[in-house]
């Protein structure tokens, strides 16, 4: 890919960043927390007539995101208040122009994939067909660039699309997701901390059955051959496949899954319906007010929409220029940090990857729940087998699943020590649920407990709630994030004196959970710790 292109697809208009920064700022985020540290000037980044780099505006997005609970919901929200909170900029007078002369929910949305550019240079997007009160949109990203990195702007154009009938104070429109360009695996693992995977063509989510592979048939339209949802049990060897959603799951409020959705498709399908309107019906609810005589007035819109049409076009064409040499010089910075970002975040938790990389860790006592989770039998089978590649292929399976289920559960994988797991619910901050993460910790043992068996394995874990000191130790040119104290010793203890899939449970840990799970009691003698009254788990009381 040359340059050029490559420099173009992936600017993104601040016009969807200031968008979100509108948003947030009406809701009581402080839009510096959204734009600190980005290498641009915050008039740049909310000038609505600039562009920024696709990293940049997915760094803004996380951000806006982790500001209300993690929650893509907001961008939905945010696209839906694109027509009536402002922030577009130039195309403010372009919208009024076009409401005013056609007047008409059907005509700007057939407008909508001839603006597209007006608004990034990731995607392109098409009309399919439309009628009076429907639409069918295709959208998809150019290469080589990832939806799954992207996916916070997938909610942003559903909300934009939504809400173009508030033009006219309509209800918005409903926008439905047919097809859907995300590798589904990925996007549940790298956006919300759930493990996914597919056996025997069925998508497992914890080990229940969320969706199947399904082949794609095309269908015919004013466009050609287009895939719009239409699937079949699979036939053909090299035919395109996709994902079929057949549960539900929510993320937050965020309808995450829906049944009857296509994901791994070659490109994204959207049906946006509509309320049907008379003409004066919307001519009454967009002219509100007295009103200047017509034809003066639409003559002088259109005027000022042209020159600022002229004014966008030259005022892109230079943005372009300077992108580019400005990406030239960041693309490569951007991509070693979130190499870095990525690494410790698939093991960290965000807080604590922003204080290692801001140098703000120093080694200071607190309180977590510590756990052990370790397989029975794995070294013996290890040393009575020539042909190990079986073995280590499920032992990552176990060590992938045991992430998933402990990070969707607010705990997070501090070390995999041989075949053993090694996590931490809080731990790093003071002052935290300590209840509540204590059963999460038992949640996530039941959860690992079942998974293992379902692979065929057995294991012991062993879990304590105490104090320790959590921080960065070592020489200077080799530290290491750690934990010391008597907790973890106690943890590992109980794990190790565990009876095959059993989960024992420390006296600290049960003061915390109370009569919220059912116990058997049991008095052990702990190495370097003495004679211990510790409790095996029989099962959570919901």
């Amino acid at each position: 890919m040359d340059e050029d292109k490559q420099s173009e697809e992936l600017v993104v208009s601040n016009r969807n960043t200031n968008l979100i920064i509108n948003y947030c700022k009406k809701r009581g985020v402080d839009p510096g927390t959204l734009l600190e540290h980005l290498g641009y000037p915050e008039a740049y980044l909310t000038n609505p007539d600039q562009w920024v780099s696709l990293p940049i505006f997915c760094e803004i997005t996380k951000r806006a995101r982790k500001a209300f609970g993690d929650d893509p919901t907001i961008f939905y929200e945010t696209g839906l208040q694109a027509t009536t909170e402002g922030g577009l900029g130039a195309l403010e007078a372009l919208k009024r122009l076009i409401g005013v002369f056609f007047a008409d929910a059907k005509f700007l949305v057939a407008k909508v994939p001839s603006y597209n550019n007006y608004f990034n240079k990731t995607k392109t997007m098409e009309l399919i067909d439309i009628t009076a009160t429907e639409a069918i949109i295709k959208i998809q990203f150019h290469k080589p660039i990832d939806p799954v990195y992207d996916f916070n702007s997938g909610p942003l154009v559903k909300g934009v699309l939504a809400s173009i009938p508030r033009v006219w104070n309509l209800p918005p429109a409903h926008v439905q997701e047919l097809l859907l360009e995300y590798d589904l695996v990925r996007l549940l693992k790298q956006h919300f901390s759930i493990f996914a995977e597919i056996k025997e063509n069925l998508l497992y989510i914890e080990g229940v059955v969320y969706g199947r592979v399904m082949e794609l048939t095309k269908q015919y339209t004013h466009a050609g051959y287009v895939y719009m949802g239409k699937y079949k049990e699979v036939e053909s060897e090299g035919a395109p496949r996709g994902i079929l959603i057949t549960k539900a799951l929510d993320y937050k409020s965020y309808p995450l899954l829906i049944p009857g959705q296509i994901y791994n498709a070659p490109y994204f399908i959207l049906k946006v319906t509509w309320e049907h309107a008379s003409y004066w019906k919307r001519l009454r609810s967009f002219f509100s007010g007295q009103l200047m005589n017509a034809d003066s007035y639409l003559s002088e819109i259109e005027g000022k929409a042209d020159r600022l049409q002229s004014y966008a076009r030259e005022l892109e064409d230079t943005i372009r220029e300077r992108n580019k040499i400005i990406m030239d010089e960041k693309q490569e910075v951007e991509r070693l940090k979130n190499e870095l970002n990525n690494i410790l975040s698939s093991h960290l938790p965000p807080d604590l990857v922003h204080a290692m990389t801001s140098h703000k860790l120093v080694p200071k006592r607190n309180n977590g729940v510590v756990m052990f989770a370790d397989l029975v039998g794995f070294s013996k089978r290890v040393h009575a087998t020539e042909d190990f590649a079986p073995l280590l292929r499920d032992l990552n399976r176990y060590f992938g699943l045991a992430n998933q289920v402990i990070k969707s559960r607010e705990g997070w994988v501090y070390k995999y020590l041989g075949d053993a797991v090694m996590a931490v619910y809080g731990g790093y901050k003071a002052n935290e649920d300590y209840p509540h993460l204590a059963l999460k910790a038992v949640e996530s043992a039941q959860k690992i407990v079942l998974l293992v068996n379902e692979m065929g394995w057995d294991i012991r874990v062993g879990i304590e709630f105490g104090d320790f000191i959590a921080g960065e130790i070592g020489h200077a040119d080799n530290r290491i994030w750690d934990f010391l104290g008597e907790t973890v010793n106690y943890a590992c203890r109980l794990g190790q004196h565990a009876h095959t899939n059993e989960v024992l449970l420390g006296p600290r840990l049960m003061q915390l959970l109370g009569d919220q799970i059912s116990t058997d009691n049991r008095t052990l003698t702990l190495k370097g710790i003495g004679e211990q009254t510790v409790y095996s788990l029989v099962d959570i009381r919901r």
